[in-house]
């Protein structure tokens, strides 16, 4: 009896190990659904997650009636993909509206882990405001 306690601990912490070394891509998602963190850029999806990180896009392209217009991420304050054409709020004032043509938005999670997310998965992208970059 002695002698079966420590080796069922050692096979109980075994199978813990494996098990996490067995992670998927919705379980890292999952961690990283956070009520929204101010001091992090997140990602509202139309499932209704919100995963935060770090936005790793330079600049979005938004296709408007008259023009296609490449803006840096530094002046966007939110895109709304809600609706049919985005919405592009900027930071200083005013907005946009047009479609998004960039396919892709990629997030670097607090953990390291860079998650590739479709932008007809994506309800909201919200960059964190100048003053808290600032700080």
């Amino acid at each position: 009896m002695k002698r079966v306690v420590p080796v069922m601990m050692c096979l109980l912490l075994l199978c813990l190990s494996l098990l996490a070394n067995t992670v998927d891509k919705n379980t890292i998602l999952r961690s990283s659904i956070i009520d929204q963190n101010v001091l992090s850029d997140y990602i509202l999806l139309k499932n209704g997650d919100r995963l935060a990180g770090t936005i790793m896009n330079d600049k979005f392209t938004l296709t408007t009636f008259y023009s296609e217009i490449e803006i840096p991420r530094e002046y966007i304050a939110e895109i709304d993909l809600e609706k049919e054409k985005a919405l592009v709020d900027m930071k200083a004032s005013g907005h946009l509206s047009g479609f998004v043509t960039k396919e892709e938005v990629l997030l670097k999670l607090s953990n390291g882990t860079e998650v590739t997310l479709r932008i007809e998965d994506i309800r909201k992208i919200v960059f964190k405001s100048i003053n808290e970059t600032t700080q």
